[in-house]
Order: C-alpha cells, then structure tokens, then sequence
C-alpha cells in the first residue's frame, strides 16, 4: 500500500471516530432539543391563556358599556294626516 492507501485509511478511520462521537453525543443533543420545545410550548401556553383572560375582560367591558349607556326613546312618527281624493 501506498500513501494513498494510508491516507484513505486515516481519513476513514476519522471518518467512524467522528460518526461514534456524534452517535453518543446525539441522545444528549436531542434531550436539549425537547427540553427547549417544551419550554417554548409552556410559555404558548402562558400566552394563549392571558390572551382568552384579555378577550373575556374586553368581552365585559363592552357589555358594561352597552348596557349603561341608555337608549334614547323611539319618537312616534306623526303621521301628517292624508286628504283623500274624492273619486269623480
């Protein structure tokens, strides 16, 4: 075998170090991975609910609003009275 040999065996050799670090290192990486998409799904949370409270504290406030504020009475319309055509 030549250099080339050698350095095909070398770069391999490197090649399955690397593949072993990474697939002991992977269950690590992936535990880091979930952690941060629950943390992120817990404060979704947070927000979805503060977002209902506030929906809910407009929703009161404008029926509070509605229903203070008086309606003006209906006037009658009067009818100005109508001569009927005598028919010829």
């Amino acid at each position: 075998m030549g250099t080339l040999g050698h350095q095909g065996i070398f770069v391999i050799s490197i090649y399955f170090f690397l593949l072993i670090l990474w697939h002991f290192r992977l269950p690590a990486f992936q535990a880091n991975i979930m952690a941060d998409y629950k943390e992120r799904q817990d404060e979704l949370k947070a927000r979805k609910g503060k977002l209902k409270e506030w929906e809910s504290k407009l929703r009161k406030r404008k029926k509070i609003s509605s229903s203070k504020k008086s309606k003006p009475a209906k006037r009658k319309t009067s009818r100005k009275k109508v001569k009927k055509r005598k028919r010829r």
